[in-house]
């Protein structure tokens, strides 16, 4: 009968790796005094304006941006309206727009639309539909203030009303 030989197991020492991460500590090294310098005019007002949802950053008034968002809200309500109509009816909703994009309302601020802004909407299809809210506040103090140099409105989607991704041929076309 041959003997079979068993290794022997041995315990191998693992050290915790360093990871050189340039995201870490990425904050600290950010200018964001200069980049609230140069966020996007809209020629409405020069407050600060932070858009959460995708962190875009324009000058605008605290009035205009409140209007602009009470519009989109009335606009996406009214295409709800329109589509709910239509299939009530029993009418065909193929020409229709069946989604309100980020970049319609990036131009209702007066600012420049993005690839984003088209990927991201929010659909009036009855499954897809949400409660569209906005969080807005007026930041007047603490660190971000302090980063900025100034105080900003910001704002952005309630959690449960963030814009659907969305892909345009079947959204817009």
């Amino acid at each position: 009968m041959e003997k079979i030989i068993v290794p022997q197991k041995r315990l191998i020492k693992v050290k915790p790796m360093q990871v050189a991460s340039p995201w870490i500590g990425m904050e600290r090294r950010l200018n964001f005094r200069e980049k609230a310098d140069f966020a996007e005019p809209t020629g409405k007002g020069s407050l600060l304006c932070v858009e959460g949802s995708f962190g875009r950053m324009f000058l605008s008034d605290e009035d205009c941006v409140r209007d602009e968002l009470n519009q989109y809200q009335e606009m996406y309500q009214e295409m709800c309206d329109a589509y709910d109509e239509r299939t009530e009816k029993g009418e065909s909703t193929d020409d229709m727009q069946l989604a309100l994009s980020q970049n319609d309302l990036y131009l209702l601020h007066g600012m420049i639309p993005s690839l984003a802004g088209d990927l991201y909407a929010h659909s009036i299809v009855e499954e897809y539909r949400v409660n569209l809210r906005f969080d807005i506040q007026m930041i007047t103090e603490g660190e971000w203030v302090e980063r900025f140099g100034r105080p900003y409105l910001y704002y952005e989607c309630l959690p449960d009303c963030f814009p659907y991704p969305l892909y345009l041929e079947e959204c817009f076309y």
